[in-house]
């Protein structure tokens, strides 16, 4: 978000030493005060880049071919615009080949995949699985995607009945349910807290983690068989959900098969978690208690905005 003024797309052009801001394409409502958010960039060549976010009317998607110079916005399929009855945004984006791409969010009919086979040129809808946990909710969503392969690709977010995790062996094609440790209070879904998984990582083609909140705090799953199956990994006290705050992982990174990073907010603050090994039944995590809010702000705002958006088209509609 840029302020006060519109959405905000930086470019560095050695390294990050020095940005300027880009220019992003006329009429999407991108430029409108505290309207539009780009949340996710990814970038599955040396000069092609996408990202995704939302604006007035929608769910946002553009493609650059020039390493993100000069964009230009890309077609979506119906249902991500904004209605009374939800919100079209798009939170993340990933390419397990050259070719092939998966973008994941809500629509007005609730969570939502896509899939492009040319490199985000054109986008068709995924079906989602059966059954009762992905129907249409105010903040049901798909919030992270990640392949360890070409082919095994796995998506999390929230439902109504809480967490969701799904899983694809033919490149995004098709996607089954996965079944979670069920301890952790991932399923519950109240006013106050809701079971969720945020973010997705993967350090090798087996191993996976991904985190979240459930019942009871933050929530850290890891997977040996390339997410056919999980388990729970403990935690660090201080990511237990208390009166002063909640527990909840937003991020993981792994820059090596043996080292990851899991960042998110504890009932003291701000939180890092860091391991130096993925190889045994469990992580063994460190603790470290943040002085910045950054990563926090970021996400309480885009939920704030949604949620104000809700209320004020609930409002129109009475």
């Amino acid at each position: 978000m840029g302020g006060s003024t519109r959405a905000a797309l930086l470019r560095s052009g050695n390294g990050g030493v020095t940005w300027h801001r880009v220019a992003l394409p006329p009429g999407l409502g991108l430029r409108r005060l505290h309207a539009g958010a780009i949340i996710t960039i990814t970038c599955p060549s040396s000069t092609t880049c996408l990202l995704a976010g939302l604006s007035p009317k929608g769910a946002v998607l553009l493609r650059s071919t020039d390493t993100g110079s000069s964009w230009d916005s890309v077609a979506h399929p119906p249902g991500l615009a904004h209605d009374s009855s939800g919100l079209g945004a798009i939170y993340t984006i990933t390419c397990p080949s050259s070719t092939t791409c998966l973008a994941g969010g809500q629509g007005t009919n609730g969570p939502v995949l896509l899939r492009s086979t040319d490199t985000g040129i054109s986008w068709d809808s995924v079906a989602l699985p059966p059954g009762p946990e992905l129907p249409r909710h105010n903040l049901d969503a798909i919030r992270t995607i990640n392949c360890p392969s070409s082919t095994t690709c796995l998506a999390g977010g929230l439902g109504p009945k809480g967490a969701v995790l799904l899983r694809s062996t033919n490149g995004g094609t098709s996607w089954d349910s996965v079944t979670l440790p069920s301890n952790l209070g991932l399923h519950a879904h109240t006013r106050s807290v809701f079971g969720a998984i945020g973010t997705i990582a993967c350090p090798s083609s087996t191993t996976c983690l991904a985190g979240g909140q459930g019942a009871k705090g933050a929530v850290l799953l890891r997977s040996t068989n390339g997410g056919t199956s999980w388990d729970s990994v403990t935690l660090p006290p201080g990511l237990e959900h208390n009166s002063s705050g909640l527990g909840i992982i937003y991020t993981i990174a792994c820059p090596s098969s043996t080292t990851c990073l899991a960042g998110g907010g504890g009932n003291k603050g701000p939180v890092l978690l860091s391991t130096s090994s993925t190889t045994g039944s469990r992580l063994t995590s460190t603790l470290i208690v943040l002085g910045g809010v950054v990563v926090l702000l970021l996400i309480l705002g885009v939920v704030a905005l949604a949620l104000r958006r809700r209320r004020s088209a609930r409002s129109g509609a009475l």
